[in-house]
């Protein structure tokens, strides 16, 4: 274990997008194991909600708004933290947004919006913790990629581009790390579909397509993994130090049987063409 690093009892976490979804998940999972928790998120009345219950519940959580997108308000946050606490434990980049549907259908403010949060998040948080945790000797952080990160499909195109961004951000920078043995760790989430409200869109993001069947819940079905289980299983492989963590189990069969079978993919992307799985909306519903 990183010298000094906490796992996961009194330790110090900032979480990115941590008023709802997987981040509200691992905020409350961390706040059981004993953390302290920072929630940075634009949704501040959300965000403090959970702070609220956390804080009820006999855990330790505050609130810091917090976009992502810009650098100078992340790094006063993080430097906040600093000094408040004196130390950080963990940095959870977990502040992003979904856009899916046709290519031709998605404008150019799609496309950068999904760069800016997706990527320029991530590299934002990196840039503000990274040198602070060498100089402390440990600290973790921990990047929500997905498992658009190393599979193909169609109408994810940008946004898999983000999360393969994210992934390889994060496993250049924990070679470096591990080369110059600086104590700091760094570790990808892949998380498979998962029941947030960003798996429909999500307040700040845009679905161009909707499930095949209209009478389906997704929120009801076994294609959407719950968050609370996610957040449970990410802590336990964090404190593992693992470098990818993939959820569900068979996600991680998938990418294996992908490697050695690349053709795979085309007949799980026909899957998605033919509508079996989304179907494209119509373009009416555009704004």
């Amino acid at each position: 274990m990183a010298q000094g690093l906490r796992t996961y009892k009194d330790a110090v976490c900032f979480v990115t997008g941590g008023a709802s979804g997987i981040g509200r998940a691992l905020c409350e999972e961390l706040s059981r194991r004993g953390a302290t928790v920072i929630i940075g998120d634009v949704q501040v009345e959300l965000a403090q909600e959970v702070a609220d219950g956390i804080n009820t519940s006999g855990g330790k959580a505050s609130v810091v708004p917090l976009d992502v997108t810009n650098f100078e308000q992340f790094d006063q946050c993080i430097t906040d933290v600093f000094e408040v606490h004196g130390r950080l434990d963990y940095l959870f980049n977990n502040a992003g947004i979904v856009v899916i549907g046709p290519f031709r259908r998605l404008s150019l403010e799609d496309h950068l919006k999904l760069v800016d949060v997706n990527v320029n998040g991530v590299i934002h948080g990196i840039h503000a913790t990274y040198n602070r945790m060498r100089e402390q000797g440990f600290g973790h952080i921990v990047n929500t990629a997905s498992v658009s990160g190393f599979l193909t499909a169609p109408w994810f195109a940008t946004y898999g581009a983000t999360k393969h961004a994210v992934l390889g951000i994060t496993k250049n920078i924990r070679i470096e790390s591990e080369y110059e043995k600086t104590g700091v760790r760094l570790s990808a989430i892949c998380p498979g579909f998962t029941n947030t409200a960003m798996a429909h869109g999500g307040k700040f993001g845009r679905m161009y397509a909707e499930p095949a069947r209209k009478d389906k819940d997704l929120s009801q079905s076994n294609l959407l993994f719950p968050p609370e289980t996610l957040a449970r299983r990410t802590l336990d492989q964090v404190a593992k130090n693992k470098l990818l963590i993939i959820e569900p189990t068979y996600w991680r069969w998938g990418r294996i049987l992908l490697r050695f079978f690349p053709f795979m993919e085309k007949f799980a992307a026909r899957g998605m063409m033919n509508g079996r799985i989304l179907r494209e909306t119509p373009e009416t519903n555009d704004q």
